[in-house]
This record gives structure tokens, sequence and C-alpha cells, in this order.
């Protein structure tokens, strides 16, 4: 099945029940087809769900949805970035006993301050990504080469760098 939103709080085994929870009060305010990825956390009462899957099967949903929503792993961004375009991004808060650190917290920060990602801290900020997600989903990018011109970029660079590395010829002294 095809999802208009897909939200995953990864594999940590910190519950992330206040993610689900508000996806779940989201799904009932939108006419979507809402799936999360729950992990550890609560099931959903609304979404549909699963608490694990391969990562293919999740790569799959992520790739087809209009809203992505994931937790703050800088690995889970990368790859929504690559699947989908601009992820929605809910950090877990260690304060809350979501994670053991805040560095997915300042990681957020640093990656919504580049334009990155779109950090939500409350309901109706993801709420709101939610909506214009679905309004007009992001374009996911697109490689600016082709592999074969990637190729030929990486020969020249390895060929200037040994070029620069090659001993240099020893002059003979001449009086």
């Amino acid at each position: 099945m095809k999802y208009n939103v897909v939200a995953t709080v990864g594999t940590d085994n910190h519950p992330f029940d206040r993610l689900v929870s508000w996806i779940d009060q989201i799904a009932l305010d939108i006419e979507a087809d809402v799936f999360i990825q729950y992990g550890t956390s609560r099931p959903p009462r609304i979404a549909h769900g699963a608490d694990y899957m391969t990562h293919a099967a999740l790569g799959e949903l992520i790739s087809g949805a209009s809203a992505v929503i994931t937790h703050g792993g800088p690995a889970t961004i990368r790859e929504a970035r690559a699947l989908h375009g601009s992820p929605i991004v809910v950090p877990r808060d260690p304060d809350r006993g979501e994670h053991v650190a805040g560095h997915h917290l300042e990681f957020c920060e640093l990656m919504a301050d580049k334009g990155v990602l779109i950090l939500a801290r409350t309901p109706g900020e993801l709420a709101d990504a939610i909506n214009a997600h679905l309004v007009d989903p992001p374009v996911r990018p697109v490689a600016s080469h082709t592999v074969a011109e990637g190729v030929t970029r990486f020969t020249e660079l390895m060929d200037e760098l040994l070029a620069a590395q090659a001993p240099a010829r020893k002059r003979r002294w001449r009086p």
C-alpha cells in the first residue's frame, strides 16, 4: 500500500511515544493514509504501523510518500533526504527519556539552520510541515552528474594526486 505520510522512530531501544501520539493526532485531522514505524513505542491507534520492518520495505514507503517524518538520527535523516528530499524531523529528547544524550537535538538544530531538514518541535509545527508537504511535496535531490562523469572526474583527481606524489627527477649539478 502507498502512504501519503510515513514516519519512523528508528530502532533505538528508547520508546518515542511522543512522536507516535503526535502522528496519531494528526492522522485524525488530515485526509491522508498515514504509516508509522514505531519500534519500542506504543503502537499507533489511528495511523497504520509496524514495530520494525526491513530496510528495503521502509525505503519503499519513504520513496512513495509526500511527507516523511524521522527521529533525529543522522543516518536516517541522510537516507530520508536521498529517498524523499526534505524530511521533517522530530528529534528525541533525553530529558523525556527518549535518548541518552542531546546530540540529536544539537545536530538537528544545526541541519535545520542549513536548510537540510524541517525541524518540528511541537505538534503544531509538525502538522504545519506535514500539511505543506501534502500540498507541495518536496522534490527528491538529483545527482548533478552521471555515474560515468563521476568516474571520469575521480580518475582525473587520482591522476593529479599521483602526479603530485611522484618523485622529482634528480638534477645533476653542473659547475
